[in-house]
């Protein structure tokens, strides 16, 4: 009952902090456990009834502490960290797939300028100690498929140790099949440049600030967020849009007079007839969600 207790307040969000890192820290507070099963031990006489409150309430009393310290994740740091340089030449493709298997941490992503002839650059930390992301790229009838991935890319919830941070450009020059998928993270997609034909995002409980693209044509775009996520999508005011919003009990904001709901979706005026349009598909359980 005590440990189901802690691990629900935990995952609804109601401490600062993500589960792994919480206990992470919390193993390093076990001799508080000692002292104070000690104390309530001298002072109940041995009682059983006392002994399971006193283990009951050292495992709060350490997980409380723990989550009031933790302010967010831990970022990787350049004393703790190893970081690989990525370089993926455009070449003749006309157009590409680009798939991030993402552990968990920060991921930085925006359009590479017009003239870049690069399909992506950037850097990708990782903890010190583990193993490097790999980089898988594979071209076929000018479809360049390119696959990056962190060797534990969902990690259980019992790991620790510091999260990873990749900071990734991508190209605008050719139309785009975008793939997310990973653990709980800090995610900011500046995605405004791309010819973005398609992206899926399936990650655990996360913040997601999404700049979608404003001269892609049609955009097909699923999201899947664990609980407890915050995701703000940004909708340029030349694309259309309609939205189907699978929330349940999350914390739903859009804009009403330019997305009206009908047929069991949120559409724009002009979607039927527009050039640039997406379709977005939105799953985020018990989270909070804006549109604009």
């Amino acid at each position: 009952m005590v440990f189901g207790g802690i691990f629900f307040v935990l995952n609804m969000g109601l401490f600062g902090g993500d589960i792994t890192e919480i206990l992470s820290r919390a193993t390093r507070l076990w001799p508080l456990l000692l002292v104070l099963i000690g104390v309530i031990l001298l002072l109940a006489k041995g009682s059983r009834w006392w002994i399971g409150i006193a283990i009951g309430l050292s495992v709060v009393l350490a997980v409380v502490a723990v989550s009031t310290l933790s302010q967010g994740r831990l970022p990787v740091t350049a004393a703790d960290s190893r970081t690989v340089r990525l370089e993926k030449s455009l070449g003749s493709l006309k157009e590409s797939e680009v798939r991030l298997n993402f552990s968990a941490g920060d991921l930085v992503l925006e359009s590479l300028p017009s003239y870049s002839t690069l399909l992506a650059e950037g850097q990708l930390s990782y903890r010190q100690g583990g193993k490097e992301p790999t980089n898988e790229f594979r071209e076929t009838d000018s479809k360049g498929y390119l696959q990056l991935a962190s060797p534990d890319s969902k990690r259980s919830f019992l790991a620790s140790g510091k999260d990873d941070s990749w900071t990734l450009g991508l190209t605008s020059r050719i139309p785009l099949d975008l793939i997310i998928q990973g653990g709980a993270m800090s995610g900011r997609l500046s995605l405004t440049d791309m010819k973005l034909r398609s992206l899926r995002v399936e990650v655990e409980a996360s913040k997601l600030d999404v700049r979608l693209p404003q001269e892609a044509g049609r955009t097909a775009i699923t999201i899947k967020a664990g609980a407890t996520s915050s995701i703000n999508l940004d909708i340029p005011k030349n694309v259309e849009a309609r939205i189907k919003a699978n929330l349940g009990l999350s914390s739903f904001s859009i804009d009403g007079d330019r997305f009206q709901k009908r047929d069991g979706f949120y559409i724009s005026s002009k979607f039927d007839s527009a050039q640039n349009r997406l379709d977005l598909d939105l799953d985020a359980g018990t989270s909070s969600v804006t549109i604009r």
